[in-house]
């Protein structure tokens, strides 16, 4: 009896392609491995990570340059010829990141409306009428801060006219005070400050009105 042994055909193109790519790979290796040194180096950063990861989510919490905080909307706050109390909304700061350091903080109003009721153009009549800010926990004239000053003829508005409403930002910097979450309260006070808005004429109303504090951070 004779055996046949067939002898397989080998595709040489297809091995020198192989080959090729091999070559590719190892020719990307360094000349040397990596020593004991490098990986003991390697090893303790990884090591020093923590096992929680909130640290890391403050870190990056911290990226970004400020946080608003806002209130809830009021219908209206009417500014009259007689200086008054006028009480804003309150604005709750909540979930600050961790390990901040606070930059600057301001204190913003916004309306979606001025509404002049009176029959002639009406405006903020005296200089130096402000929104002042405190923390819930404070008393008003002891631990409040001036966060946004009107100018004389400020707020503007035409007689017998609706406009759009103002956003205004307020420069004085209320970091001191605002350090923490909390509730901050925000009013133009004449009892005890003396410097509330007063208006020429005897109605100006600011609608849907939100006030806001803006966080600085790092």
């Amino acid at each position: 009896m004779s055996l046949l042994f067939k002898i397989p055909t080998v595709d040489l193109s297809a091995v020198t392609t192989l080959l090729g790519q091999v070559k590719a790979k190892t020719d990307n290796l360094p000349a040397t491995p990596a020593n004991e040194t490098t990986v003991a180096a390697v090893k303790a950063k990884t090591d020093n990570l923590p096992a929680d990861p909130t640290s890391e989510t403050g870190a990056i919490a911290r990226k970004f340059p400020f946080m608003d905080f806002w209130s809830a909307a009021a219908d209206k706050i009417t500014i009259t010829n007689v200086a008054a109390d006028l009480t804003f909304p309150d604005i709750v700061v909540a979930a600050l990141p961790s390990g901040l350091t606070i930059k600057k903080v301001v204190l913003v109003l916004s309306a979606r409306a001025l509404n002049n009721t009176n029959a002639a153009d009406n405006y903020i009549s005296a200089a130096g009428k402000t929104l002042r800010v405190k923390k819930s926990t404070g008393a008003w004239g002891v631990d409040d801060v001036v966060g946004i000053t009107i100018p004389n003829s400020g707020l503007y508005g035409k007689a017998s006219a609706k406009e759009n409403g103002p956003v205004i930002i307020g420069s004085a910097d209320l970091s001191a005070l605002v350090n923490a979450n909390s509730t901050y309260n925000v009013r133009s006070d004449q009892t005890t400050r003396g410097d509330a808005l007063v208006a020429a004429g005897a109605s100006l109303e600011l609608n849907d009105i939100q006030v806001g504090l803006r966080v600085f951070y790092s």
